[in-house]
């Protein structure tokens, strides 16, 4: 059982949240160097948002074609084939 001071708590719930939304260690490390008395520390912070906004809005495109090509290969299979037949083992193969 270990004491923390609370500014280390802080900290740690600080990465923690970070990471839950989605912030690469390294992106913390560049949010956590934001101090207080950096006068465009808001600007940078919002910069990195907004970096991480167009990198899940990319990866939900992607992850959506991936989705639609995957329908397609499964409207096109009716699971009675033979494995040379099939169409999902036919467009892996190929």
């Amino acid at each position: 059982y270990r004491v923390y001071p609370p500014d280390t708590v802080q900290r740690i719930c600080f990465i923690k949240r970070a990471q839950k939304l989605g912030f690469t260690l390294t992106e913390v490390k560049e949010l956590l160097a934001l101090t207080p008395d950096n006068p465009t520390a808001c600007h940078e912070a919002k910069h990195l948002t907004e970096q991480k906004i167009h990198e899940i809005e990319s990866k939900l495109l992607d992850l959506s074609a991936l989705k639609n090509t995957l329908v397609t290969l499964l409207d096109s299979c009716d699971g009675k084939q033979t494995p040379k037949k099939c169409s999902i083992l036919n467009a892996l193969t190929h």
